[in-house]
């Protein structure tokens, strides 16, 4: 990772910050959204109308990429399942294992605790439900910082930087959410917790781009497979303590977990940006 790639490597992590911007807001509307609709439609109805929302989209993406799809069955040379076990052959190399390893761990950590913060927020702070999804708002507004800043972060910073401080900032948000009881500060901790983790997580991401440039689009998949698996299994763990009261200790275990997978991350990536 320490060698540029023809392909201005170096406007991929600025490029894929800005399209994160779009991915933010909309969960930044759904953290607001989901906690009102609890409230006023109650939880079955606002599943329904989310599986509406997803019907619209996945409707639309269907009509938009016609072209795509017929285009990609006329150049395609093999049958989905040679594709998919191409797709596997990517894990006999050590980059590959590595990047989706730490890729995996990260959402373990991140989301597995994202999932419970607003119900953290409402018990610690006595909030109502909506007020707490929209605090958790901040964690997307913190991504927003992050994705229209991104150039400079990283030519002050570069991925190394990057992937340290998100780290850092991530733990010190899990702390504050974990064990604050004033409102102020729990926003704070979605705040930092928000810009830390698009810090960490666009690098990564960026990383998973040129892992195997040959096959990058197999080699992204793979990464975002991966990152949601992580995101599954830390749900599924984080989850077994919220019954038995544990969510600080949870939350605790998670930012150290940020902080060790932060110093992993950082000797792995290029130490600063190239010259364009």
């Amino acid at each position: 990772s320490d060698v540029c790639s023809s392909d201005l490597y170096d406007q991929r992590q600025e490029t894929l910050a800005k399209l994160m911007s779009a991915t933010v807001t909309g969960m930044m509307a759904g953290q607001w959204f989901g906690g009102l609709a609890v409230e006023t439609l109650g939880w079955r109805s606002a599943f329904g109308l989310l599986s509406c929302l997803f019907l619209t989209a996945s409707g639309l993406l269907y009509f938009k990429t016609t072209a795509l799809r017929q285009a990609a069955v006329l150049n395609s040379e093999g049958s989905y399942w040679q594709a998919a076990l191409g797709s596997l052959k990517l894990l006999s190399i050590p980059r590959v294992r590595w990047v989706l390893s730490v890729t995996a761990i990260e959402g373990a950590l991140a989301f597995g605790t994202l999932a419970f913060v607003p119900s953290q927020l409402v018990q610690h702070l006595g909030l109502s439900a909506s007020v707490a999804g929209g605090l958790m708002a901040l964690y997307g507004i913190g991504g927003l910082v992050y994705s229209q800043l991104a150039k400079r972060w990283l030519g002050w910073l570069g991925e190394r930087g990057l992937v340290q401080l998100g780290s850092s900032l991530v733990a010190l948000g899990l702390l504050l959410l974990a064990w604050t009881h004033h409102m102020v500060l729990g926003g704070a901790g979605c705040l930092l917790a928000g810009l830390g983790f698009y810090m960490l997580h666009n690098t990564l991401q960026t990383q998973a781009t040129q892992m195997v440039p040959e096959a990058r689009g197999s080699a992204v998949t793979l990464f975002a497979c991966m990152l949601f698996f992580g995101q599954s299994t830390g749900v599924l763990i984080a989850a077994q303590s919220v019954d038995r009261g544990w969510m600080d200790w949870t939350f605790s275990c998670a930012a150290a977990g940020m902080v060790v997978l932060g110093r992993v991350i950082s000797p792995r990536v290029k130490a600063k940006p190239c010259s364009d």
